[in-house]
């Protein structure tokens, strides 16, 4: 039986174990803030979370990091967020102290922790944050959709990295929920034209009703020859990877032109390595960026654009699910059934 003061999580115990359980309530310090949560999605990076291919400092542990819900509880200190508000968080905590972190490069920080990942996360019933990391939401914004800020957060970065112009090229490899947020941020840059690569059906056909400009299959397309035909032979001035396939890491120096830039978006296994050309990157002159997470100015960037619907969220929700269904929404993405794209998980379903 439940007790008073416990509530149910989705617990990760190491890999491929991942369990229902009945926990304590978080008790919050005098700057924290208790979320009631309403939605947390389920992050392409979870499942490999999940199976280990993702390294994570401790378990047991609650993940889930793309979250949105209402302040139940504030701290004492608590001097910016109130109760009944709808929030989101920045899920990168730094020390704050460090070069790093003093430099705006608070990703890099030594002790950089991370909701989901370092601490206990959303795949639950309430979280508790530091107040440090909340963005208040306008009411207009509708919480599933303000579950997504985060890894729309990350798009913006990604898109900001590339250091995209109007009429530039750029190809994207793959046509995930992060692929397609990927390339309407291109798209409101002025990228063009943008060439999505993906070998899901579904997928393509997401990507051409959001804009995408070129789609193609490479298992039955020439997605070079594709790409030098329209850029006069040149190549892409970007490619950006977002699947975290070594095969597409590799296939990214294909498709970008001399003197144009690869950005490393998707997360590949932590042991995987790729053949790359010193040569190849100092003869043609080639920048490669990385993108690992959205930053300060990403998150109240992401908040507007839904605010005034510069972004459509809609076509990448594909399921929602309770809590109880969590294994479900793995292998779905895993297996790439029922179409899936981005799948929310609401403790109140």
């Amino acid at each position: 039986m439940k007790e008073e003061g416990e509530l149910r999580a989705a617990v990760l115990h190491g890999p491929g174990d991942l369990r229902l359980e009945e926990v304590e309530k978080p008790i919050i310090g005098g700057g924290e803030v208790l979320i009631k949560v309403k939605f947390c999605g389920i992050c392409g990076t979870d499942p490999h979370i999940y199976t280990g291919e993702f390294p994570i400092p401790r378990v047991p542990i609650i993940p889930g990091h793309e979250f949105a819900g209402e302040v139940v509880e504030i701290g004492r200190e608590v001097a910016t967020v109130r109760e009944g508000a709808h929030v989101i968080a920045d899920i990168n905590m730094g020390c704050g102290k460090c070069y790093f972190c003093r430099t705006n490069q608070k990703l890099l920080c030594p002790e950089l922790k991370q909701i989901g990942v370092h601490v206990n996360g959303a795949f639950a019933e309430y979280v508790k944050v530091p107040e440090s990391q909340i963005y208040s939401l306008p009411d207009a914004v509708k919480l599933e959709h303000a579950s997504m800020i985060e890894p729309l957060a990350c798009a913006i970065s990604g898109v900001e990295k590339s250091e995209v112009k109007p009429g530039s090229s750029m190809v994207i490899l793959g046509g995930g929920p992060m692929g397609l947020l990927l390339l309407q941020i291109a798209k409101l840059r002025g990228a063009s034209p943008v060439i999505l690569s993906e070998v899901v059906d579904y997928r393509r056909e997401k990507a051409k009703e959001l804009g995408a400009d070129i789609v193609v299959n490479p298992k039955e397309d020439d997605l070079y020859k594709v790409v030098r035909e329209v850029t006069d032979g040149r190549g892409a001035d970007v490619a950006i990877e977002a699947i975290g396939n070594l095969t597409t890491y590799k296939q990214a120096f294909t498709v970008v032109r001399k003197g144009g830039c690869i950005v490393a978006f998707g997360a590949a296994p932590a042991d995987g390595t790729i053949d790359v050309s010193p040569f190849e990157i100092y003869s043609r002159e080639l920048t490669i960026r990385a993108s690992y997470a959205g930053t300060y100015h990403t998150w109240p960037e992401a908040i507007s654009l839904l605010l005034w619907d510069m972004v459509r969220l809609d076509p990448l929700i594909t399921h929602k699910l309770p809590l109880e269904s969590i294994h479900k929404g793995y292998e779905m993405i895993k297996e790439k059934k029922h179409k899936a794209l981005k799948i929310l998980v609401s403790p109140e379903l």
